[in-house]
C-alpha cells in the first residue's frame, strides 16, 4: 500500500506495507479471531538503537504495526506489516520483530530507499535472514509485497 500526499515541499510517498501468509502443516494459522494466532496474541516491535520498542500507535488503524487481512481471492488471512522505516546512522535496514504469542519471535529486516528526506519505499525484505522479496527480482506484476512462511 502506498501513500502519496502534495505539499507546498513536494510529495511524500510510503511505500512499506509487506503482506505475509503463515502456514503450519499445510493450514493457515491467522485469523480475526479462533485462529492459532489472531491479533490479540501478536505483537511488533522495532529494534532502535539496540533496543526492543513495542508498537502501539493508538492514532493508526494498525496501531500495533500491522493488521489481519483477508485475501478476496482465496478466502486465506495474511499480516499486513507495517515495517520498522527508523533508519539509524549509516544503515539504510531498520529491523522489525514479530512476536506471536509466547511460542516465537521471527526477524525482518528490509532495505529502505529514501528518495528524500520524507518518503520511504521498502526494495527488499529478509525474513529470519532470508530474502523473501526485491524489487529487482520479483516479477513486474509482483510489486506487492506478499510472501508465504511456512512453520
Amino acid at each position: 500500500m502506498s501513500c502519496f500526499k502534495s505539499g507546498s515541499q513536494g510529495g511524500i510517498l510510503r511505500d512499506v506495507a509487506t503482506n505475509i501468509s503463515y502456514h503450519k502443516d499445510g493450514h493457515a494459522i491467522l485469523g480475526p479471531s479462533n485462529a492459532l494466532y489472531t491479533a490479540d496474541n501478536i505483537k511488533v516491535y522495532y529494534l532502535q538503537n539496540g533496543e526492543k520498542k513495542e508498537v502501539k500507535e493508538g492514532n493508526l488503524d494498525a496501531s500495533k504495526g500491522f493488521l489481519i487481512m483477508k485475501d478476496d481471492s482465496t478466502g486465506l488471512n495474511y499480516l499486513k506489516l507495517y515495517p520498522n522505516t527508523q533508519l539509524e546512522k549509516n544503515s539504510s535496514t531498520p529491523t522489525t520483530l514479530i512476536q506471536f504469542g509466547n511460542d516465537f519471535t521471527d526477524t525482518v529486516v528490509c532495505k529502505i530507499n529514501q528518495p528524500n528526506n520524507k518518503s520511504y519505499i521498502v526494495t527488499r525484505v529478509w525474513y529470519n535472514s532470508q530474502i523473501k522479496w526485491d524489487k529487482d527480482t520479483s516479477p513486474r506484476h509482483y510489486l506487492i509485497r506478499f510472501f508465504t512462511v511456512n512453520k
